[in-house]
């Protein structure tokens, strides 16, 4: 329960208890992208049941039902790389500057993977903001 995506990447062996989902399979790094982008907390918070204090429930069957769109090799290698670096920089200081525009940056490839017109893509920026959205893998 919370207002946007924490979907967060591991290279490493993880484990984790009852309250987590773990994703297997290719292009992760893709997917927990585009779940942490903005477009897709908006999303959610307008789809999923909710909490009795408005939050959206992230359930298994919500993830389930959005619609990731399948990148061209071009847009997945930019999202990857980009990711990569929000991994990083996230590492470094969870809080800076420029982890909010890089961010930005990946919000914008998002929006251009949905196909987003420049007035939608206005809107989304108007409306919400949040900081932080990519945790750092672990």
């Amino acid at each position: 329960m919370t207002d946007r995506g924490r979907f967060a990447y591991s290279d490493d062996e993880t484990y984790c208890n009852d309250k987590v989902f773990v994703m297997s399979g290719a292009s992760l790094l893709y997917l927990c992208a585009v779940l942490n982008s903005t477009l897709v907390s908006w999303l959610v918070g307008r789809t999923a049941l909710t909490t009795g204090m408005g939050l959206p429930q992230w359930k298994k069957y919500t993830v389930e039902a959005i619609p990731v769109p399948k990148p061209g090799k071009e847009d997945e290698r930019a999202i990857v790389e980009l990711a990569r670096r929000l991994i990083d920089v996230a590492k470094e200081d969870g809080n800076s500057s420029v982890l909010l525009a890089l961010e930005e940056r990946m919000d914008r490839l998002v929006y251009r993977l949905y196909n987003l017109t420049a007035e939608e893509v206005a809107a989304m920026e108007r409306r919400t903001r949040p900081k932080g959205k990519f945790p750092p893998s672990s």
